[in-house]
């Protein structure tokens, strides 16, 4: 395996290649994010545990759907299973380590969660949620306070993780060894991962509050689910397959096969 360092403009191209790489099998991949969706909501029931068992297999579920891009390039059809079989196709090591992996960003994100506990008023913040009306400027601050928080603690743990589940499974490191490659490679890459999670912001953020704010204008506010959820559904679907495309592009394996070139636009 080597490491990458690619331009800035490979931002788009993996994001283009993201969109061509769900165009192979559109029907898989949806079921795979219903699936997703579904055991998101399951966990729901159970509050506290349901919330830390999503955490801690979100990344076999990482990798569970990187194996099913991989088997789309290969013209195989993805299995429902993909999620289990992260667990249980590539030996106990690998099973024990991406446990060990979902066991730190556990930890890690309910550290940004106390954190941003105590940056915040969270009774002002959810008074402006439950209330039906324009929030104020109390709550707005507040909110804005929140994911600016949020977003400067987790940046660096999403750059440590995005990789880490692939480079445990696929390239038998350790978790410690991951978690630094990963962490290097969204370094090396920052200028073209910076273009990349703008493009999908605009895409998965501001084109859906635009939609539902011009069919506000047009007091067609009763559509708006049947356009944007479908949508995000989607596009969600198009972000996981485009995380394949990233690591394409930031690692070159030596035992990487023809069939899982990604083309250029």
């Amino acid at each position: 395996m080597q490491l990458r360092h690619m331009p800035a403009k490979t931002g788009y191209l993996w994001f283009c290649q993201g969109l061509w790489i769900f165009r192979i099998n559109p029907i898989g991949f949806l079921m795979l994010i219903f699936l997703y969706i579904l055991l998101v909501q399951v966990a729901f029931f159970f509050p506290e545990l349901g919330l830390l068992f999503i955490l801690i297999f979100t990344p076999g579920i990482s990798l569970g759907f990187m194996a099913a891009c991989r088997a789309a390039l290969a013209q195989e059809r993805p299995r429902l299973t993909l999620f289990i079989d992260s667990y249980r196709h590539y030996g106990s090591q690998t099973s024990k380590r991406l446990l060990g992996l979902g066991l730190i960003y556990t930890l890690a994100v309910l550290s940004i969660s106390l954190i941003t506990y105590l940056f915040i008023d969270f009774p002002v913040l959810a008074l402006a949620i439950t209330q039906q009306q324009a929030p104020s400027a109390e709550a707005m601050q507040q909110l804005y306070i929140a994911a600016i928080v949020v977003m400067v603690l987790y940046l660096p743990i999403m750059m440590v993780m995005w990789f880490a589940p692939l480079l445990i499974a696929w390239q038998h490191m350790s978790v410690i060894k991951a978690l630094f490659f990963s962490w290097l490679a969204c370094w090396h890459n920052r200028g073209a991962f910076m273009l990349y999670l703008i493009l999908w912001a605009a895409a998965l953020i501001v084109l859906p509050l635009a939609v539902d704010t011009l069919l506000l204008h047009f007091d067609l506010a009763n559509i708006a689910g049947f356009i944007v959820t479908p949508y995000s559904i989607i596009m969600m679907a198009m972000l996981y397959c485009s995380f394949y495309a990233t690591w394409k592009g930031c690692f070159q394996e030596i035992t990487s096969h023809h069939d899982d070139v990604l083309p250029s636009p």
